[in-house]
């Protein structure tokens, strides 16, 4: 897996985000490592071992920073959930939230992780990309 560097006019993008959880962007972005994942498994990013997170190819390769200010800050409010849990605590409240959705990703939206992310990164999207949803 190859380390991933956004553009300048995507960090300042997401930079511009209200804090999450307390913690200012800037220091939930200087915690994080962000990586190209591939095929990602068809979503456009993944957080996992303490604050490393992944983009799909097809993100990366985009030329559209507006949705990837958007992905990344929704995966900030990932890296956030895990400082303030601890990591091992966030892993088992998602798998088990993953559990009862079925295994099911959409059904994900409605739990208390995936759903803390999806109205956060919505109010971003209204308030810094002036977007609904992208």
């Amino acid at each position: 897996m190859k380390q991933w560097i956004p553009s300048d006019k995507v960090k300042n993008l997401v930079l511009r985000g209200d804090p999450i959880k307390g913690f200012s962007v800037l220091e939930l972005w200087d915690k994080s490592t962000f990586y190209n994942g591939g095929k990602n498994h068809g979503m456009g990013g993944i957080t996992y071992k303490r604050n490393r997170v992944t983009f799909s190819d097809i993100l990366i390769r985009s030329d559209n920073a507006a949705r990837q200010a958007s992905i990344i800050y929704h995966e900030l409010v990932h890296v956030a959930q895990q400082l303030d849990w601890g990591w091992w605590r966030f892993m088992f409240k998602y798998l088990d939230q993953w559990r009862r959705a079925g295994f099911n990703y959409s059904n994900m939206r409605r739990s208390s992780i995936e759903g803390e992310a999806y109205k956060l990164q919505e109010r971003f999207n209204r308030k810094v990309l002036n977007y609904e949803y992208l």
